[in-house]
């Protein structure tokens, strides 16, 4: 059997159409015609990816049962295990939309599955998640407060804190909660980076409680936003990256287009809701302690928004202690970097030649070893 094989009772907040391929579109499989396009390794050797692709590519046995569904594109969780791997359709994506941008991360600690993925309609894209956990799945709409926009090349992390909380009877207990942060960039009225933010306590998902931040906001610095000169991979692609220097927090970097730097933030979280709010009497009242949820950002380092990163390709960032920042892209022969030190750029982006014993992924080893050293 699977790993928490996802039980029908378990599936949240999903239309019925949905929720029924999710669950019969479980089997086991050597492979398929899907290529991963995101992934992570547990430390137990657990590998989960994320497939896009017409559901007759993703699940062939399927089609004769939902002809309807063959040509809908699809996003799906592969799980490889123990030298076997197993399949699920992501619910909720199982429509016409296009599914893009895909990011997948897992928790140790709670064994649950993060995933965020934009669904494309025309000129206009948003932004879900996708929570996988005891073989049950969660699933938010992320719909930011000013609606008419397009969601762009989100990224996803998650994060572990150990706080202080009221217990009973007013007492001081120490607890361990999940951050899960989503950046990603949006194209509206301004162009601009944001943030996304949910927190697993008590073992339970803050699900109606998702916080919104711009993140040209916790910069200090707002407005707007030019783009001229600016080839769109130099400022498409906000990046966010573990800080284990802080106690759950995270770096993040992002084209602050207003202020027309490249921004590197360190986010962090209060860590004693207990000096937030008197302890509480009677039943615990979460809504108190609200602004434990509220980010604390600490600018690491500005630098020039590089037209130097032109590129088709998706970019990807790695991120020093400090906060500098090193670009990276798949040019197809080569693997291409920048990397910025100081406030300044290389003149010229550096290419790694592409071998048959140097690939792709072994290139990109190479450049995080380099890139996150200061």
């Amino acid at each position: 059997t699977p790993p928490n094989p996802p039980s029908r009772a378990g599936v949240l907040r999903l239309s019925v159409a949905a929720a029924f391929l999710g669950v019969l579109g479980l089997c086991l499989l050597g492979g398929t015609g899907a290529q991963a396009d995101s992934s992570v390794l547990t430390k137990s050797g657990t590998v989960y990816e994320l497939l896009s692709a017409p559901y007759s590519q993703i699940l062939p046995q399927d089609v004769s049962s939902y002809e309807y569904a063959a040509n809908l594109p699809t996003l799906a969780l592969r799980m490889t295990v123990a030298g076997q791997s197993f399949i699920e359709p992501v619910p909720g994506s199982v429509d016409s939309s296009f599914k893009s941008a895909q990011a997948v991360d897992y928790e140790e600690t709670t064994d649950t599955v993060f995933i965020v993925y934009t669904k494309d309609w025309g000129y206009l894209s948003d932004l879900h998640v996708a929570i996988r956990r005891g073989g049950e799945w969660l699933t938010e709409s992320l719909f930011p407060p000013q609606g008419f926009s397009s969601a762009l090349n989100p990224q996803l992390i998650v994060t572990r804190q150990s706080y202080k909380d009221w217990g009973p009877n007013g007492s001081s207990v120490t607890k361990t909660r999940s951050i899960v942060s989503i950046v990603w960039w949006e194209e509206s009225w301004y162009a601009t980076a944001r943030l996304a933010l949910l927190f697993l306590e008590d073992g339970q998902l803050s699900s109606g409680d998702v916080q919104f931040y711009g993140l040209n906001d916790l910069r200090g610095y707002s407005g707007p936003t030019w783009t001229d000169g600016l080839p769109p991979s130099s400022y498409r692609y906000p990046a966010v990256q573990p800080d284990p220097t802080t106690n759950g927090g995270f770096m993040v970097a992002y084209a602050n287009l207003a202020l027309q730097k490249y921004t590197t933030l360190r986010i962090t979280f209060p860590d004693d809701l207990t000096l937030l709010g008197p302890a509480p009497s009677g039943s615990m009242n979460r809504n108190s302690f609200a602004r434990g949820h509220f980010p604390l950002g600490r600018n690491l380092a500005d630098s020039q928004v590089q037209p130097l990163v032109a590129t088709e390709a998706a970019v990807g960032t790695f991120l020093s202690p400090t906060g500098s920042p090193t670009f990276y892209w798949n040019s197809g022969s080569d693997l291409t970097f920048v990397r910025s030190d100081s406030g300044t750029m290389t003149k010229t982006p550096v290419a790694i030649p592409l071998r048959p014993d140097l690939s792709v992924d072994k290139g990109i080893g190479l450049v995080r070893s380099m890139a996150t050293k200061d």
